[in-house]
Parts: structure tokens; C-alpha cells; sequence
């Protein structure tokens, strides 16, 4: 009895420990899968880190009284760095493609109650950004 119910402890704790460890790849295999309706086998995923987050951010335009003042200025134009920074460094850029599709995503862990998870957003190819 013992034993057994060590096995169910066990099988349970793999099980959410494979969860909290899907790559950020599969998640975005798991995204373009839903998004194409295209079966996970047919999918090719592969990482682009020459492309930063960061880049996708749009570029905000300091409000009047910060842009007159410089040392305000420098202030605001710091915290935005800091933003672009942060998702270069806490996300990544993949491509995938399958089903006659391709597309880019955008994948990070983000914590939900007391596991992570991997968590994608779909991303448009700018101009200049090669296709595979």
C-alpha cells in the first residue's frame, strides 16, 4: 500500500514537473499548432536570436513637458531602454512552420500561481526580417 501510493505521488509530480518544464520551442509549436490547425509532427520550430523583443515594442513619443526638460528626458528615455532590455532578457524569438504557414513568436515564462509556464504571443515579420 506503501508503495503504491509512493508511485501515484511520484507519477503526479512528474506529470506537473513536465508541465512547468516545456521549452519555450514547444510553446510556440503549441501556439502555431492551434492558431493553423496544423498537427504537432508537421511543425518545424527553430530559435532566431537575432531578433531581440524588444524591437516589437512600440516607440513611445515623451510627452511635451518630459521632452522639453533634459534631465527629464534622459530619465524617460532610460525607462525605456530598461523595458526593451527586460524583454530581451526574459524572452525569445522563434519561427515556426508547418501546414503551408510560417510565423514568429515571442516566448517567455510567466509565473501563474506556483508554477511557471510558457506563455507565446504571435509577431509580425518586419521589413527585413528573413522568412526560413
Amino acid at each position: 500500500m506503501r508503495l503504491k501510493r509512493f508511485v501515484c505521488v511520484w507519477t503526479v509530480v512528474m506529470a506537473v514537473g513536465q508541465l512547468a518544464c516545456q521549452s519555450l520551442s514547444d510553446g510556440a509549436k503549441g501556439d502555431f499548432s492551434r492558431t493553423f490547425t496544423c498537427p504537432m509532427d508537421r511543425i518545424e520550430v527553430r530559435a532566431r536570436p537575432e531578433l531581440h523583443p524588444g524591437d516589437w515594442l512600440k516607440l513611445k513619443t515623451p510627452p511635451s513637458e518630459v521632452a522639453s526638460d533634459p534631465g527629464r528626458l534622459r530619465m524617460w528615455q532610460d525607462e525605456q531602454d530598461r523595458l526593451r532590455t527586460s524583454a530581451d532578457k526574459y524572452h525569445s524569438i522563434f519561427e515556426a512552420r508547418g501546414c503551408g504557414h510560417q510565423a514568429l513568436y515571442e516566448c517567455g515564462r510567466t509565473t501563474r500561481g506556483s508554477s511557471k509556464s510558457v506563455i507565446c504571443r504571435d509577431r509580425p515579420y518586419t521589413p527585413g526580417v528573413s522568412h526560413w
